[in-house]
């Protein structure tokens, strides 16, 4: 395993530092770390509106309507 380790840190990490450091990817890469938690807040808001408990479905549509809580965030059925 330490013979694995050295290859990588002599002819891998080098290059890799390289690539990592250009630019673009770093525009990229920090594209998606600003756009993560939105990400993760839109998809907890899928989850809660997708929740699979019948009684929790029952008591979301008795409190805001079928019509308004079906058509809320794109669930069908």
């Amino acid at each position: 395993m330490n013979g694995f380790i050295a290859f990588m840190e002599k002819y891998f990490i080098p290059y890799a530092a390289k690539v990592g450091g250009q630019r673009h990817l770093v525009a990229i890469r920090d594209g998606f770390i600003s756009t993560m938690p939105l990400m993760i807040l839109g998809s907890l808001g899928t989850l809660i509106n997708n929740l699979p408990i019948q009684a929790y479905q029952d008591f979301m549509n008795n409190l805001f309507g079928e019509a308004l809580w079906k058509s809320f965030g794109g669930i069908f059925g």
